[in-house]
Parts: C-alpha cells; structure tokens; sequence
C-alpha cells in the first residue's frame, strides 16, 4: 500500500513538473517576444498562492496537476506571427527536456532504463507531442491547431 501511495505520489509530481515546464515555455516565448501582462496558472481549484511581477503572474492552485493555461491579458492586440511562436514555446520545452536528458544520458553512460529517469521522458514527450497535434474538443485548443490557426491568419494579413 505504502509502495502504491509512493508511486502515485512520484507520478504527480513528475507530471506537475513537465506542465509547469510547458506553460513555462510559453510564458518565456512570451516574454521573448516582449508580450506584457501574462498569465500562468496551474490547476484548477481554489489559489493556493501567486506570485506576481511586473507583467507576470504566477498562479498555483490546489489541484495543481490537473493542467494548466498561459494567457496574456494583452491577447486581442498580439500578432498573428507572436501567438503561433507562443503556441509552439510549451511543446518545444518539453521536447528540449526529452533532448538534453538523453544527451546527458549517453555523456554520463547512463542506462536509458533507470526507473525515474524513463516516466520523466515519457511525461514530457508525451505533453509535447500531443500538444503539437492540431485538434479542437469542447471549445480548446490544442497547441498545434493554435499554432496552425494563427500562422494561416498571420499570412492572410501580411
């Protein structure tokens, strides 16, 4: 039971860091590209704390493994061409993450298999593939179909 309890534990925090690590990367795109105001928010639930800076705010809430959104207040005055790098910033970090362990891994002559080292790549490959596949359900938007969108709407108004 104990070992159960562990696992379970283990798994949620990995998953909560490869998240917190996507809407990170959208967030650093965004300051990149000089977008103000920008909202990252983990979870759903009530607010455990937030962390705000001159044009960011951090928000973590109770259920904090259950997803996550960056946005920006300054949305509807962003350009097509920022939003589809934005879009992209999330599923790139996770498969930068993917990229560097298996370097350090083959640097440091580390057995791929080694137990936590195998659900932290597959987590993050997971989040960034899945998240570059364009689909739309109930309403959301996938990154890939964000990415899509707004490149096609960027070109339409070039």
């Amino acid at each position: 039971m104990i070992e159960l309890i562990f696992t379970v534990f283990l798994f949620l925090i990995i998953l909560s860091t490869a998240q917190f690590s996507h809407e990170f990367g959208h967030l650093i795109t965004a300051k990149t590209l000089r977008i103000k105001k920008i909202v990252l928010v983990m979870g759903s639930g009530p607010t455990i704390f937030t962390i705000r800076t001159v044009n960011t705010r951090i928000e973590i809430n109770l259920l904090f493994f259950l997803g996550g959104y960056t946005t920006s207040e300054a949305r509807v005055e962003t350009p097509y061409w920022k939003q589809s790098l934005i879009a992209v910033g999330g599923p790139m970090i996770n498969l930068l993450i993917v990229f560097f362990i298996l370097i350090l891994l083959q640097f440091a002559h580390i057995p791929f298999y080694i137990s936590l080292i195998t659900p932290v790549i597959a987590v993050n490959l997971w989040i960034g593939i899945v998240n570059l596949v364009p689909f739309r359900w109930y309403g959301k938007e996938s990154d890939g179909w964000s990415f899509i969108k707004n490149s096609i709407l960027a070109m339409r108004a070039a």
